[in-house]
C-alpha cells in the first residue's frame, strides 16, 4: 500500500450485503447487496475517486473528447445528449478517443489527456452502433449504479490518445430524434457557459479555472451540433477536422 494512494476493499457483512470501503482518500463508502449492484457501484467508486483526484491538478468537464490529425475535439455535454454514442460512432471511423464521459484539461498547456474508461451505451443506442459494434447486440447489459441497463464499449489501447493532444474545437452536441444534423457557429460566450455547466472542478480552482477556461475558448472553434443521424454527424466533425 502506498500512503495517499486510494485503496478499495470489499466485505460481505453478517447480512450477506457488501461494504465498499475507500481508505487512504476520504473514506467514502457505500453498502450495496452482493448479488445486485455490487461491480457497478465499485465502478462508480473507482471513477468517482479518480474525478476527484485528478480535479486537484486538472479542469475536468463533463463530455467526451476525440482527435483527428493531432487535433482534438471536445464534446462537453450533460447526460442524454448522446455524447457517448457520437464518440462511439467516431471512433468507429478513425478518430482516437480521449473519453466518453470526463474530459480531462491541463491547465498549463490547456491540451487533453484521456481518461481511459469503456464507452458507455444505453439501450436506444444499441442498434445504431451495431453495425460497427457487432457485440452490442449480443452481449448481456451490465448494470449501472441505481440499476440502469447499459452496454460497454472497449476499444483497444491503440484506439485511445497517446498523449496531450492540442483542442481544435468545442462541439456541443444535441441528439434529437429525426431533426437535420447541423453544425452551426456557437459564440465563444455561449461555450464558456455550457463549459461552466459542465464542468467537475473548475469551481475549485476558483478564478484560475474560469479564466483558464476562457483562455482555452481563445484559440479554437466553437460549434453547436444537432444529432439526428450518427453517419452524417460523422461525416460533419470529418470534414471539419480535415480541413
Amino acid at each position: 500500500e502506498v500512503e495517499g494512494v486510494p485503496v478499495f476493499a470489499v466485505t460481505r457483512t453478517a447480512s450477506g450485503a457488501a461494504l465498499v470501503e475507500v481508505e487512504g482518500h476520504g473514506g467514502a463508502r457505500a453498502r450495496v447487496d452482493v448479488g445486485g449492484e455490487l461491480l457497478a457501484t465499485l465502478e462508480w467508486a473507482i471513477a468517482s475517486v479518480a474525478v476527484e483526484v485528478l480535479g486537484e491538478g486538472y479542469l475536468l468537464l463533463h463530455g467526451a473528447t476525440v482527435a483527428r490529425g493531432g487535433r482534438a475535439l471536445m464534446l462537453p455535454a450533460g447526460s442524454g445528449s448522446g455524447k457517448s454514442t457520437l464518440a462511439a460512432g467516431l471512433a468507429s471511423a478513425g478518430f482516437l478517443l480521449g473519453s466518453d464521459e470526463v474530459v480531462v484539461v491541463d491547465p498549463l498547456t490547456l491540451e487533453v489527456l484521456p481518461f481511459v474508461r469503456g464507452i458507455c451505451i444505453k439501450d436506444g443506442s444499441r442498434p445504431v452502433l451495431a453495425r460497427a459494434y457487432p457485440s452490442l447486440l449480443r452481449d448481456a447489459p451490465h448494470h449501472r449504479f441505481g440499476g440502469e441497463e447499459v452496454w460497454y464499449i472497449r476499444p483497444e489501447m491503440d484506439r485511445w490518445l497517446p498523449a496531450p493532444t492540442p483542442i481544435r474545437a468545442v462541439i456541443v452536441p444535441r441528439y434529437e430524434a429525426g431533426a437535420e444534423t447541423t453544425l452551426e457557429p456557437l459564440p465563444r460566450s455561449a461555450a464558456l457557459q455550457v463549459l461552466l455547466q459542465q464542468s467537475f472542478s473548475v469551481p475549485k480552482h476558483g478564478s484560475f479555472g474560469i479564466g483558464t477556461l476562457t483562455d482555452l475558448l481563445q484559440d479554437v472553434e466553437c460549434y453547436r451540433m444537432i444529432v439526428g443521424d450518427l453517419d452524417a454527424a460523422v461525416a460533419l466533425l470529418t470534414r471539419l477536422t480535415d480541413e
